[in-house]
């Protein structure tokens, strides 16, 4: 089946540890977080590629802030963290007629081995930075919801 994540927005951190026992992930929640589906892109190296991309940060930079992936709730196969409000940031300031660059940029990432798919990643790129305006704009947070 292999990792599943999810990218959604939510008020408060008491709000998005809900998601971690809804049937399905954030998007099937009793009522649903506007989500990202987003299966294996996890957020403590794969995510934080896209950050160095979106920031031009290093690596060990991006990944040694105090908020990168702060567990919000977890149980024994499930995850809710949060998105740091600088990714989230860069991402909601992102040009959209860079999407395309931003994810053949990040395609480079040695973690996905060179299988990776630029224009699938464009359109994740897209749809992520959606979801961090809307998460602007309703004044909440970007979480990640993982699944093993």
């Amino acid at each position: 089946m292999g990792l599943l994540t999810d990218y959604f927005s939510a008020a408060s951190d008491e709000q998005a540890a809900a998601a971690l026992f809804a049937s399905g992930g954030p998007l099937h929640a009793d009522p649903p977080f506007k989500t990202v589906e987003a299966k294996g892109i996890e957020p403590s190296v794969t995510l934080a590629r896209l950050a160095v991309v979106l920031t031009g940060e290093d690596i060990d930079t991006v990944t040694a802030a105090p908020d990168w992936t702060r567990e919000v709730a977890d149980d024994e196969d499930k995850f809710v963290g949060a998105v740091p409000d600088s990714l989230k940031e860069a991402l909601a300031q992102a040009d959209d007629a860079q999407i395309p660059e931003i994810a053949r940029e990040w395609a480079t990432a040695e973690e996905f081995f060179g299988h990776a798919d630029p224009e699938f990643l464009a359109e994740l790129v897209r749809e992520l930075v959606d979801l961090a305006r809307h998460a602007t704009e309703q004044g909440e947070r970007l979480y990640v919801w993982v699944c093993l």
